[in-house]
């Protein structure tokens, strides 16, 4: 990190960039594996820009990837872009962000919600605004709202646009126990929905039987949740919340639309940290829903946990778990179980050595893989 100043304003910069190769034994999640090598290249650039209660701030980056078989994973280039202002007052702040982000439709799907697809791209534009405001000394008022437009190419996914606007009130009861309310609405149009006779199924070839793609629809989603902050010890925070949530659909295939057809149901978040000097660990078990690629909303039930040690000033490893169930017309389950060690190798180099295996299930199949990467990146020293 470098800066300068102009008057009052502080300018801060920083440029990094990554180089990694990773070993991905079945990128496509198929049944007859086929493995590759991928390298990526990432250079990044951010600045930030401080005066009095203001701050502006831009982060740029860049994923060059190249892979030994393009018959199986095409080479990609991959921008992301993150702007932002935030205002700071005596009793509150005031953020507005946007984002660009391209990635490949494979993971971003995967990752959220379980989903396989086949090398394409997923691209998404962004725009949020968010609002916090102390009441009094114990009651706390926060409003946020998003646009979201996702649009795929060479995907079995549909290009949508959400937007979304969300609350919440806390209150300080004591030092230990902090209530709050939440509720949400989602507005979700789609260009296209995948009705129950065109699953999305992995046929054994890595790619999916969804041949029968409906019109285009708009659902909405409401909800409501009430929980707690509490904190256990000086190690130890629990933080459940329980709610309902409301789906409305107005699709042609309302009734065979995956995970978007209307109703009601429960949803919840319940979250365990804990924090120690060298030590952290962070379990999560919710249920959601959430707009997907299918064309609607889906609905999710994920276990998230994740430990790391800091085994001296300069190195420290972890590991994660994670499975994530999705309950719609086409049912499905995905773990990833990972690990990783990373050490600073001098101040403007780092070292990560990782491993992950992933599984995929439902009712046609039941695929996994395995990556092993090692990533070097560089940063640029202070002046």
């Amino acid at each position: 990190m470098f800066s300068s100043s102009a008057g009052a304003v502080i300018v801060l910069q920083q440029a990094s960039s990554s180089f990694d190769t990773q070993y991905d034994t079945n990128p496509l999640l198929r049944e007859d594996k086929q493995s590759i090598w991928r390298y990526t290249i990432t250079p990044r650039y951010t600045v930030a820009a401080v005066e009095d209660q203001n701050r502006w701030y831009a982060n740029g980056a860049l994923a060059i990837q190249r892979n030994s078989d393009k018959r199986i994973v095409q080479d990609r280039e991959d921008p992301s872009l993150d702007v932002g202002w935030q205002r700071e007052y005596e009793k509150g702040r005031f953020l507005i962000a946007a984002r660009y982000d391209k990635r490949s439709s494979r993971f971003s799907e995967f990752n959220q919600n379980g989903f396989v697809d086949i090398d394409g791209s997923a691209v998404t534009r962004s725009v949020n605004a968010s609002w916090t405001r102390a009441i009094t000394e114990r009651l706390n008022y926060s409003l946020g709202t998003e646009y979201k437009k996702t649009t795929y190419d060479s995907s079995q996914f549909s290009d949508s646009v959400s937007k979304s606007i969300n609350s919440s009130f806390t209150y300080e009861f004591n030092e230990r126990v902090s209530p709050f309310v939440q509720v949400g609405y989602t507005d979700f149009k789609s260009d296209g929905v995948i009705t129950g006779n065109g699953l999305l199924i992995n046929n054994g070839n890595g790619f999916f039987i969804n041949n029968n793609v409906g019109n285009g629809g708009s659902s909405k989603s409401k909800n409501i949740s009430i929980g707690a902050t509490i904190y256990l010890s000086p190690k130890w925070t629990f933080v459940p919340s329980i709610g309902v949530n409301k789906v409305d659909s107005a699709s042609q295939n309302a009734n065979t639309v995956l995970g978007a057809a209307s109703g009601s149901g429960s949803i919840g978040n319940f979250a365990l940290l804990y924090k120690a000097e060298r030590a952290n660990l962070k379990g999560v078990l919710s249920r959601s829903v959430s707009p997907s690629g299918v064309g609607g909303f889906v609905e999710s039930d994920q276990f998230n946990l994740a430990y790391d040690y800091l085994l001296t000033e300069k190195s420290s490893l972890g590991a994660g778990y994670n499975i994530n169930k999705n309950k719609s017309d086409f049912d499905s389950k995905s773990t990833q179980i990972s690990a990783w060690y990373t050490k600073e190798l001098t101040e403007m180099w780092q070292m990560r050595f990782s491993v992950e295996s992933r599984n995929q299930k439902n009712f046609n199949q039941d695929v996994n893989g395995n990556v092993v990467g090692l990533t070097f990146t560089y940063s640029t020293p202070e002046f």
